[in-house]
């Protein structure tokens, strides 16, 4: 799911010198419909605009035709990565967008083709089929955005809006998550849904369900890098 959330992430809205601002998290989950049995994917970012949810279905939609067999990995990963807010190339010991994201869409197909089940990914190759489709017949992708809007200067993050929304396990996340993030899934018991924590800590946290906002004034903690981990997930 962390494959998923990055290839989902993107830059939304063009500025006045031309750059694009950063969602700062994407995070992905799976729903299952309790009487039909389908899936449709759960997404949260840190920040909405009226763009952001065209483009994660745009997105989808080429990740799916690359899961199904339709494109290829390669291909699709050039045209994602210019816009993924992933550095452009490796540093720090991890890869390059184009690379990583060319990764995690070739980990995607595997998973899809059955390559993973005896790591544990028989569930998901059950869920990408159900989302996703077949070469001879994709599906229109399902999903529902779950974005929080902020409550005065405070920011729900994505990955803590999904758990408080009861988006089952595992919770997919573009950038390893906050400290705030991993005490908030620590006090509803989910850690091991999420892939770990930088540890920063940022001004305007805000907690899902009381609407505290954290008296953090600077931002505390190891340094963070666009892509923090080489996680496979």
């Amino acid at each position: 799911m962390d494959s998923l959330a990055r290839l989902t992430h993107s830059y939304t809205a063009e500025m006045a010198n031309g750059e694009r601002p950063n969602p700062v998290v994407t995070a992905v989950g799976l729903q299952q419909n309790n009487v039909s049995k389908n899936y449709r994917l759960a997404i949260a970012h840190n920040t909405q605009d009226a763009q952001q949810h065209a483009d994660d279905l745009a997105r989808l939609k080429l990740v799916r035709d690359v899961v199904v067999g339709r494109t290829s990995s390669a291909e699709t990963a050039a045209y994602l990565a210019p816009d993924s807010g992933l550095p452009r190339r490796s540093h720090h010991g991890n890869l390059g967008a184009q690379d990583r994201l060319a990764k995690d869409l070739r980990k995607l197909r595997s998973t899809y083709d059955g390559n993973d089940d005896e790591r544990g990914g028989a569930r998901l190759k059950q869920a990408l089929h159900n989302v996703f489709g077949t070469r001879e017949e994709p599906k229109p992708i399902n999903a529902v955005n779950l974005t929080m809007p902020p409550a005065g200067r405070g920011v729900v993050h994505g990955e803590t809006a999904l758990l408080a929304q009861s988006v089952p396990s595992p919770i997919g996340v573009s950038k390893l998550s906050c400290g705030d993030c991993d005490d908030y899934a620590s006090e509803v018991g989910r850690n091991s849904d999420l892939r770990g924590t930088h540890g920063q800590r940022f001004p305007g946290w805000q907690h899902p369900t009381t609407g505290q906002v954290s008296h953090n004034r600077v931002i505390t903690g190891a340094p963070q890098y666009a892509n923090d981990s080489d996680s496979d997930a």
